[in-house]
């Protein structure tokens, strides 16, 4: 009965696939596999070349594999490249949590950053490697020849692990084969039993990001996927653990009184 049930799970989901480009902005909301040019978030962009497969209520109708996530030019150099000169940006949007419209760019706007040439032999040591802590610090600094002051400790993150997301490794790696296999991430409302728990995965992993949870080695491999987006957490990073620690402090507060 179980393998009946998958089956027939399987039967409509390839239907659903297959009937052609729906005719309604209704049903192209949040389709897994076409997407509305007007249904298109603000870091989002159609590659250009790719051609449109329908036009439904006067806006154009692209395949979600077209579609393709824009950074700013700092994160684009986080993740090991930068913009070329010459090229323009592809939109200027208001992201969350940024005062100004940022220019956004897309991957094929970019290059591999060049690597970092070693430091010269017998050029003086880093200002950063001579911070210690207690009488270290002085001795360290006359051996290099430069009379600093130590340096106090960096204050340490709370409220974040050190260790990501938990259960982060299994779920990155079905992930990344769905996404090889089909282009597109998981349909949260698929009556197909694992398609809607990824999905599921999907939807806990933007909100640790959200909340400050992930690491920054996660963060990278993600958004290395191709397929992949942060949806509504865009630009969010960290927000809602700031969010929630406001309002414990404020909670406090209150109650001081």
């Amino acid at each position: 009965a179980e393998e009946a049930d998958a089956l027939d799970a399987q039967c409509l989901r390839t239907r659903r696939l297959s009937d052609g480009v729906p005719t309604t902005k209704g049903a192209l909301k949040g389709h897994p596999v076409y997407v509305l040019e007007s249904d298109l978030k603000a870091w989002e962009f159609v590659r250009p070349g790719s051609k449109s497969v329908a036009v439904v209520s006067a806006f154009r109708v692209y395949s979600r594999k077209d579609v393709e996530q824009l950074r700013t030019v700092a994160k684009w150099l986080k993740l090991g490249r930068i913009v070329r000169e010459a090229e323009a940006p592809c939109k200027v949007a208001k992201l969350s949590k940024a005062p100004e419209p940022c220019p956004l760019f897309g991957e094929w706007q970019t290059e591999a950053a060049p690597r970092k040439r070693k430091a010269a032999e017998g050029a003086a040591p880093p200002i950063c490697r001579l911070r210690r802590r207690g009488k270290k610090a002085g001795a360290a600094a006359a051996e290099g020849g430069l009379a600093l002051p130590a340096l106090p400790a960096p204050p340490k993150l709370r409220g974040k692990r050190k260790g990501g997301f938990p259960g982060f490794e299994r779920g990155f790696e079905e992930l990344r084969a769905w996404l090889e296999s089909r282009g597109c991430l998981p349909w949260e409302r698929s009556a197909v039993k694992d398609e809607k728990k990824l999905a599921a995965w999907v939807h806990k992993v933007r909100v640790a990001y959200t909340d400050g949870r992930l690491s920054d080695t996660q963060v990278e491999r993600l958004e290395k996927l191709e397929g992949w987006n942060w949806g509504d957490a865009e630009g969010t990073r960290g927000s809602g653990a700031r969010a929630g620690a406001g309002a414990r402090a404020a909670a406090g507060g209150g109650g001081g009184g």
